[in-house]
């Protein structure tokens, strides 16, 4: 079970999401023992109108250690890269299904529509 920690620094740089943690922060340790991680989106409650939803995204993927990316403008801090192996955007489609779209290097963008 990974303990869930706020991550620092998320920017795209020459087409890589990159992030970045305390040093030698207990997340840190995590990512070197078990790369694997999924970053999700923030989550809006659909409200009122779940058409006007803009969906909850996430992506998948193994942290790759990367030693320029910074805490803030902070010197010491861990930073990596994320090799990205998919991509989810779910959100409302109609008010009976959600639609699914899934991104992945090797198929490229795929979409599903879920009927309640």
């Amino acid at each position: 079970m990974r303990i869930d920690c706020t991550v620092h620094a998320r920017e795209f740089r020459e087409g890589e999401l990159r992030f970045g943690s305390g040093k030698d922060s207990r997340k840190s340790a995590d990512l070197a023992r078990d790369p694997r991680l999924a970053l999700h989106g923030p989550s809006q409650d659909p409200g009122a109108d779940p058409m006007a939803w803009p969906g909850e995204a996430k992506v998948s993927g193994r942290a790759v250690r990367d030693e320029s990316v910074r805490r803030g403008e902070e010197p010491e801090g861990d930073g990596f890269r994320i090799d990205i192996s998919e991509v989810v955007l779910t959100r409302v489609g109609g008010m009976d299904h959600l639609v699914i779209e899934i991104w992945t290097p090797a198929r490229g963008l795929t979409m599903t529509k879920c009927y309640n």
